[in-house]
């Protein structure tokens, strides 16, 4: 593939990127968004799966960990979106991380044992129903608003092109971290 078909196929893809949630519904693109952000937590069993040769079951969990960082320090305290954003990334790192310390040392199938363990814990225990309701106010829990950008609020239309553009940013970068291993 020649240098400008890659060009005419990555503006044809920006086209469609741009154009194409305009013409869905709240729902659809509200479903697309949704798709998008899953999407992106399945990336990353590419590069740990498809490259290193590991097993995890755990995206979920560690995504949930910094989605409810998140969300507890922007809507119970009041934070703003971009400051707490970054809390939450270095939340399910250090999740990430503790989970990784035994991790090293198991490879096959007692690593996947493990990661599933994980992950049935977070479901069973920590993101169980009633866990966290005086923490998060219960059955009234909180609503997180659309976060804005330079005075531009992120509705779903720019939520699907965010997550789109996230996810095309990020195949690149995967593809130079495996070959700087």
């Amino acid at each position: 593939m020649t240098r400008g078909m890659r060009w005419g196929f990555l503006a044809v893809v920006a086209a469609v990127a741009i154009v194409w949630p305009m013409m869905l519904s709240d729902f659809s693109r509200s479903l697309a968004t949704d798709g998008l952000i899953f999407g992106l937590i399945v990336l990353s069993l590419v590069l740990l799966t498809g490259f290193v040769g590991q097993t995890s079951f755990c995206q979920y969990s560690f995504a949930a960990v910094g989605a409810f960082t998140v969300g507890s320090l922007v809507a119970a305290h009041h934070w703003s979106f971009w400051l707490a954003m970054p809390l939450g990334v270095i939340s399910a790192a250090i999740v990430g991380a503790l989970v990784a310390i035994p991790a090293l040392r198991l490879t096959g199938l007692f690593l996947t044992i493990l990661t599933v363990a994980v992950a049935l814990f977070f479901d069973r225990f920590v993101l169980a129903p009633g866990t966290w309701n005086s923490f998060s106010g219960g059955l009234s829990s909180w609503v997180v608003g659309r976060p804005s950008f330079l005075g531009i609020h992120l509705d779903h239309v720019m939520g699907v092109w965010h997550s789109g553009r996230s996810k095309a940013l990020s195949y690149p970068n995967k593809s130079r971290v495996v070959r700087n291993i």
